[in-house]
This record gives structure tokens, C-alpha cells and sequence, in this order.
């Protein structure tokens, strides 16, 4: 049996995605927001909500960036490759 993994990539761009991604988070699917496109109080409403509900759930966040986070039930301890690092 080949095991599958499921990602949903976000932009979020108004405080309405919010319920969608919370709704996804507990359904079981992993999601990757993308902050760049929001900032002061919305981002701040969208994250403080959605860290709320990963609290609550036992799931994880990993900021990837200034603007990217990693939301799900496997996300902790995974590591990123250094940008500068060469991949030759």
C-alpha cells in the first residue's frame, strides 16, 4: 500500500479563509499558508484563530518564513534546507 500525503496550499488575502483552513485542518489535511499578501490586523486575526484551533486539536505549526506557515498534524520537527546551501 503506497501511503500519500495531502497538502493544501493557502494565500491568504481576507480574514474569510480563516474558517475554510480550520475546517481543513480538522478534516486531517496538512496546509501551507501563505501570508505575503496580508498584514497588521487581518494577519493577525487569521493566525491567532487558526493557532487557536491548532492548539485545541494537538496539531502543529512551523513558520517556514516571515510569510509562510506549515499547519498540520506532522509539520513539527521536520527541518528545512539552508537557502544558501547548493543543491548540485
Amino acid at each position: 500500500m503506497r501511503n500519500t500525503l495531502s497538502i493544501l496550499l493557502v494565500r491568504a488575502e481576507n480574514t474569510d479563509v480563516r474558517v475554510d483552513i480550520v475546517s481543513a485542518l480538522l478534516a486531517g489535511q496538512t496546509i501551507i499558508v501563505n501570508y505575503e499578501d496580508i498584514a497588521g490586523a487581518d494577519r493577525k486575526s487569521i493566525e491567532d484563530f487558526i493557532s487557536g484551533a491548532v492548539f485545541a486539536s494537538d496539531l502543529h505549526e512551523t513558520q517556514i518564513s516571515d510569510d509562510i506557515i506549515i499547519y498540520g498534524a506532522d509539520v513539527e520537527g521536520y527541518t528545512y534546507a539552508d537557502e544558501a546551501e547548493d543543491y548540485e
